[in-house]
């Protein structure tokens, strides 16, 4: 089952839980204003009801991020103040959506965590985050790529990257895959061009890619935890997206995944067998269900927004 929301409603960023009881989503105050002013909410399928993440009483003007790190429990990237550079880091919280608890998430010697964008591998072994040094420690602002034993607690930096050094690159859209072994980055330097990356949780480089436009999102393959398939464009004419998968460092396109426009929103069922993404013609928007290769394929939806495939059966609603 497929769960889509209206193209221009106020609610974004739907994340199940890996049992499937939990879906946090993000409410929108205004969609002009993203990410100031969203509230992080979590609807709990059994009662039926939603209710507001609270930050154990803590202001929090924006959001950055967040992942399930168990069934329970969210790791929340969180602001208390307007980030205007775009280099703030955020609070990393843990908030406990039974107990309805929050407390900072710490490294192994109890030191807070600060960051945005965190993913955590499917196993709850690792998180991955990423951190912008202060420009006046070190003249220039540099995005630092980190990762943190959930078990153990220690913490430590894979990958340092200096925008300003290098083509003002930055890293962002870490993914981080199941078994927690490898990250998948896009640096993005400019409204449409980035750079595909794959680098080991010790910062070796697995795979990068030459220069792409129109990155639309990455998802890692349930049923191969070494494949990602991302969107974007490689080689192609500007306006003509594809879905490219990636492993074993080969990257091909998926069988029959170019389209005259922007290809986005990508989700995998949770078996692996089926992909859902959005495309986007400029005309009008449409979800689409493909298999695992791309060799069979129909449009669902019209006019509809970012996809979840939900990992139980859902109530009818009355």
């Amino acid at each position: 089952m497929v769960l889509v929301r209206p193209k221009k409603g106020a609610i974004v960023d739907l994340l199940w839980s890996s049992d499937g009881r939990y879906l946090a989503y993000t409410r929108l105050r205004h969609p002009d204003y993203w990410p100031e002013g969203s509230r992080l909410m979590v609807y709990d399928i059994r009662s039926g009801r939603s209710r507001r993440v609270g930050f154990g009483g803590a202001r929090s003007v924006a959001l950055r991020g967040y992942t399930w790190v168990s069934p329970t429990e969210l790791a929340v990237s969180t602001f208390r103040r307007r980030d205007d550079d775009g280099h703030m880091n955020g609070f990393l919280v843990r908030y406990d959506v039974r107990r309805e608890t929050c407390r900072p998430l710490t490294d192994g010697s109890g030191r807070p965590l600060v960051g945005v964008t965190p993913t955590a591998s499917a196993d709850g072994r690792r998180l991955a985050f990423v951190t912008f040094t202060d420009r006046k420690q070190s003249g220039s602002v540099k995005d630092n790529l980190r990762v943190l034993d959930l078990s153990g607690g220690s913490a430590w930096t894979a990958v340092t990257l200096d925008d300003y050094a290098e083509a003002g690159c930055r890293l962002d859209h870490p993914l981080i895959s199941a078994d927690g072994r490898w990250v998948f980055v896009a640096a993005t330097a400019s409204d449409v061009g980035f750079i595909p990356s794959i680098y080991g949780v010790d910062g070796t480089v697995r795979a990068s890619r030459r220069w792409g436009q129109m990155f639309g999102g990455a998802a890692w393959d349930p049923a191969d935890p070494d494949r990602i398939v991302y969107a974007g464009a490689h080689g192609l004419e500007h306006v003509r997206g594809g879905l490219f998968s990636w492993r074993a460092g080969t990257r091909r396109i998926v069988n029959g995944m170019r389209v005259l426009g922007f290809i986005y929103g990508i989700d995998w069922s949770p078996t692996g067998i089926r992909i859902a993404y959005l495309t986007d013609t400029g005309k009008n928007t449409s979800l689409w269900v493909a298999t695992r290769d791309g060799g069979e394929r129909h449009r669902v939806a019209r006019g509809v927004g970012l996809p979840a495939w939900a990992r139980v059966v859902l109530p009818q609603s009355r």
